[in-house]
């Protein structure tokens, strides 16, 4: 029998529970000293209904009449069951609203890092759109001078290294970067395709350390400058001149430096700078470094040894094997 009391008043107090739980929701109106009265006054009252009801089946069925002399020591127990009860159901729905609210934080910071990854993705499409064109542009006016000054071997020699390069370069995830081995060939397919129009004026040095080739650079990160390059160097003087293009490991950076002859009519480096900054060439990889490595890339601009530009890209340096999709 008193293993059934035990039972009987276990299964009354979960059902006293029931209206306690909707009362508490009530109780946390008002003031701290409101709320402390309104929760022991309804704690208490909850342990006294409860009480009762355990001391009244304790006496029928164990035949305790004189149980009624310890009602204080038994209500005590009671109201301490009911307020554990309580903590217990505030320590619940602490928890609740402390995980409901971590997850409301991570769902914003997943929707917010969605909207910065298409916000890249929009940012680096505008961006190849910006390159391919405007190669593709020159080199059709290119193949167009070939055609007019009675050239057509080099026009179509030049429109071939333009299939070659375009298939190249749309066979490509734009968004991943790639070995810096890579876009050493992607370049040379570049030169191949200038030195059809400028054969002996364009002259190229490369010096690239070994550790360079596998590190991980933006997908056509070198095309602005050697457009630049061709542009105002080559193009611009009679005897052509000399692009210089240096790779190399520092202090876990990886320095990209392009160098090059100069005009001989720019003889100012700053003036040729100032007007160089103003193109789409040099802020399209400047926004590009930007994307791929936020703030730990650099562009430093100065004057070479050649007697024109020099161009030292900084980035970080990472394997093509830690490389992974620009999001």
């Amino acid at each position: 029998m008193h293993v059934a009391h035990i039972l009987l008043q276990a299964f009354s107090g979960a059902i006293v529970t029931l209206p306690l739980s909707r009362l508490l929701p009530f109780v946390n109106r008002g003031g701290v000293l409101r709320r402390v009265l309104s929760l022991l006054f309804v704690v208490g009252i909850a342990a006294f209904l409860w009480n009762i009801f355990r001391m009244a089946t304790f006496d029928a069925m164990i035949k305790a009449s004189d149980i009624w002399r310890d009602f204080g020591g038994w209500y005590f127990t009671a109201f301490l069951i009911f307020g554990l009860w309580v903590a217990l159901y505030y320590s619940v729905q602490a928890y609740v609203a402390v995980a409901a609210e971590r997850q409301h934080v991570e769902m914003e910071r997943i929707r917010r890092v969605e909207a910065e990854n298409l916000s890249r993705q929009s940012q680096m499409m505008m961006l190849r759109y910006q390159v391919n064109p405007h190669f593709l542009f020159n080199t059709l006016n290119s193949v167009s001078a070939l055609i007019k000054t009675s050239r057509p071997e080099q026009a179509r020699d030049m429109v071939t290294q333009l299939s070659t390069f375009m298939r190249y370069t749309l066979e490509r995830d734009y968004m991943i970067a790639t070995s810096f081995e890579e876009e050493l060939r992607l370049i040379n397919i570049y030169l191949n395709i200038e030195r059809v129009r400028y054969g002996e004026r364009l002259k190229t040095e490369f010096h690239i350390d070994d550790e360079a080739l596998s590190a991980s650079v933006p997908s056509m990160i070198l095309q602005p400058l050697f457009e630049n390059t061709m542009k105002y160097v080559i193009a611009g003087t009679i005897d052509g001149g000399i692009i210089r293009l240096s790779a190399r490991q520092q202090n876990g950076k990886l320095h990209i430096i392009m160098e090059d002859s100069g005009h001989p009519d720019h003889q100012n480096v700053d003036e040729v700078l100032s007007n160089l900054k103003k193109g789409v060439g040099l802020k399209n990889m400047e926004d590009r470094l930007r994307v791929h490595y936020q703030n730990e890339s650099d562009m430093i601009l100065g004057g070479s040894d050649l007697g024109g530009l020099k161009i030292d890209l900084i980035m970080p340096l990472r394997r093509q094997s830690d490389s992974v999709k620009v999001t």
